[in-house]
């Protein structure tokens, strides 16, 4: 995808017309990219670029977070913008820019959360209970199986709750491992004998303490982000 400078509104020329339509290239490419990459990640990249707009409208630059984060021939571009002698004059451009540009970002913006919640529809999760509660005899993992209801494809989970220390910080947390099985595809409608597969898979002959079941009415295979919104609602319920 084409790269969008994080000053890219500061860089010549200055002309409202040329912005809108450097602007509406990058979005027609992220637009391009959205069947190939998570939608989330598009729409971080929306929301992104509009903190960078807000920031500068506020405080004439981008937040201290942003700056750490980009070059230093990027930080030059608002330096030489600010050595100029009309800059009152290219300021009240910029202005417009920022603000028309603000307009349009929020537009896509807005139709990214709208694409995130009609995939959130095509995901159920619910905790699968045994018919024979089969007591856990050490495992410490559960089990997530995600189908899909266009494909009847399965892919399995194990979760397993874990702790990390970050700056002196204790966080909980939940990490997954694929399930690597010899048929991806669901050949029984039995939940039970499913599961029974997966733990013979992984060399368990008993129930995990949980299963959790993820129900997709689209192909799973084709959009890696309904995998990942059955994993987030997975972890909710663990």
């Amino acid at each position: 995808m084409k790269r969008l400078s994080p000053y890219w509104f500061l860089q010549e020329p200055l002309d409202p017309e040329h912005k809108y339509y450097v602007l509406m290239d990058f979005l027609q490419e992220l637009r391009i990219e959205l069947n190939e990459r998570s939608t989330r990640k598009s729409a971080r990249e929306i929301f992104l670029r509009l903190d960078d707009l807000k920031n500068f409208r506020t405080n004439r630059s981008l937040s201290p977070e942003r700056i750490e984060k980009i070059t230093k021939k990027e930080e030059n571009t608002k330096t030489k913008f600010f050595e100029q002698e009309d800059l009152d004059q290219k300021l009240a451009l910029v202005d417009r820019i920022v603000a028309d540009s603000e307009d349009i970002l929020y537009g896509f913006g807005e139709e990214m959360l709208n694409i995130l919640k009609n995939l959130e529809k095509l995901v159920e999760v619910k905790e699968f209970v045994p018919a024979v509660d089969q007591k856990n005899s050490g495992n410490s993992f559960s089990l997530l199986l995600i189908r899909s209801k266009k494909t009847n494809r399965i892919h399995a989970y194990l979760m397993k709750e874990s702790i990390i220390n970050q700056d002196g910080h204790s966080l909980s947390g939940v990490i997954m491992k694929k399930v690597q099985m010899e048929y991806d595809y669901k050949f029984s409608s039995d939940y039970e004998f499913i599961i029974h597969e997966v733990l013979d898979r992984i060399k368990s002959k008993l129930y995990t303490p949980r299963v959790f079941i993820a129900e997709i009415d689209a192909d799973i295979d084709s959009n890696e982000e309904l995998v990942k919104i059955a994993k987030e609602k997975a972890i909710n319920l663990f």
